[in-house]
């Protein structure tokens, strides 16, 4: 009957849910069994709370830069304003506090902002483009930050950073090579995929357009860059406010990674249970106190939920659409 490939996906999507449930706390539980919480939350309870707007602030300019590079890419839809973009990623970002990973963030940006410009693939490849200057910036951060991080860093973040970047700069490449567009095309045979071999066609589109325009793509980049610092930066801020003394390179080391681990899809809210196990793993590896690393986590991330709540807000007052 028609409501049973429903079914299946509800359950699909039942399943999926529940596993990814099941990763965020077996990796809390797991985090939380390996630590003193009365030394945890002796180091929340000495937190300079006078650093916590510093904080928030950081955010906010944090997602203004992410508004201004995901605009760059969109500006010219005449119906796209750096205020609608702004809007639109505030309250798609509130969103992602309960979602898996970023996957149906990004997603939910595309529908959103395709629906609201009538041209889905200009805000499929822009959200691409976006993504791929965003983990091209934090592979560029890692790499530059080894390069004066002081020794005992773990080993493995130096391969991985270099790994990164070299399959960002193939994702790039392929994008662009006309016998890898070609063999894309092959794939999707028949006349019932003949809508989406357009839309393709037209994402390729705008991707030779963003090609002929190298001043506005490194522009992107280096905004991107400077978003990823400023990711970097609140955590900084968050340890000095904990009364946590550790050299700031590290975090530009180790933090990229962190990052990187929470925009898998496999847990909920925003990276739960994934997030504090790397910091505990990570910031362990270069001395950092389990407790001390896993109050840090913590800390920053609610400040980061109510700097999201003006997507709420705005949410509330208009739901969810390019206005």
């Amino acid at each position: 009957c028609a409501s049973s490939p429903r079914r299946r996906e509800a359950l699909r999507h039942g399943l999926n849910l529940a596993l990814r449930a099941t990763i965020s706390i077996g990796l809390l539980a797991w985090v939380i069994s390996g630590i003193d919480l009365r030394a945890a939350g002796a180091v929340m309870l000495r937190a300079n709370l006078l650093l916590v707007p510093v904080i928030f602030a950081l955010v906010i300019a944090e997602r203004l830069l992410a508004s201004l590079r995901w605009y760059l890419l969109v500006r010219g839809d005449p119906r796209v304003t750096y205020w609608r973009i702004t809007r639109l990623l505030f309250t798609t970002t509130f969103a992602g506090f309960f979602f898996p990973g970023t996957v149906g963030v990004e997603l939910l940006r595309v529908y959103t902002l395709g629906r609201g410009i009538a041209n889905i693939a200009l805000a499929f490849s822009s959200v691409l483009v976006e993504r791929i200057q965003a983990l091209t910036a934090l592979a560029t951060l890692t790499l530059i930050a080894l390069a004066s991080a002081p020794p005992g860093m773990p080993p493995e973040i130096a391969p991985t950073a270099w790994i990164g970047l070299a399959v960002m700069v193939g994702i790039t490449a392929l994008l662009l090579w006309q016998p890898f567009r070609t063999m894309t095309f092959r794939l999707l045979p028949g006349s019932r995929l003949e809508r989406l071999r357009f839309q393709l066609a037209k994402v390729y589109d705008c991707l030779d357009l963003y090609r002929r325009q190298p001043g506005p793509m490194a522009f992107g980049l280096l905004v991107a860059v400077g978003f990823q610092v400023l990711r970097i930066v609140q955590v900084v801020v968050g340890a000095w406010a904990l009364g946590i003394d550790l050299p700031v390179q590290y975090y530009f080391v180790i933090m990229p990674t962190i990052i990187l681990l929470t925009l898998l899809p496999i847990s909920i809210a925003a990276g739960l249970g994934v997030r504090e196990a790397a910091f505990v793993h990570l910031f362990g590896l270069v001395g950092m106190a389990g407790d001390a690393a896993f109050s840090l986590s913590l800390f920053v991330y609610v400040i980061s939920f109510a700097a999201g709540l003006p997507g709420a807000w705005m949410y509330a007052r208009s739901g969810l659409k390019l206005a």
